[in-house]
């Protein structure tokens, strides 16, 4: 299966989603995203093939991680999915618009599993 490595600052999310994909045969990285730096970081040495990051972190916004994974030049085909507890129609067309690969919504990991098998197909 795949790498796969997880964004969000709640330790609680982190830990249900790794369990959920770890259950389904993925390897799974979690990182506290305390600074767009140490993201880069674990994901240009974890070389994963999906970033699955939160869309409402304090420390850092969904939409500078999504840019800063696509101007990489190290990072070229890795695939992005925004995971959000927000259900805003307008937060999900805006992240596909900056070019994310999926989006899916917290509280369901049935769901986020099967997205992210749709999306590493």
């Amino acid at each position: 299966m795949a790498k796969i490595v997880i964004v969000d600052d709640s330790k609680l999310a982190r830990d249900e989603v790794t369990r959920a994909l770890e259950d389904a045969g993925h390897e799974v990285i979690g990182v506290d995203p305390a600074s767009l730096y140490d993201v880069l970081k674990v994901v240009r040495e974890g070389r994963p093939g999906l970033v699955i990051t939160d869309y409402n972190m304090p420390s850092l916004r969904a939409e500078s991680l999504v840019r800063a994974l696509r101007e990489d030049p190290f990072l070229g085909g890795l695939m992005v999915m925004v995971l959000s507890a927000n259900r805003d129609a307008e937060a999900v067309r805006s992240m596909l618009e900056r070019g994310v690969d999926g989006f899916a919504f917290k509280g369901n990991t049935a769901v986020l599993v099967e997205r992210v098998r749709e999306l590493l197909g």
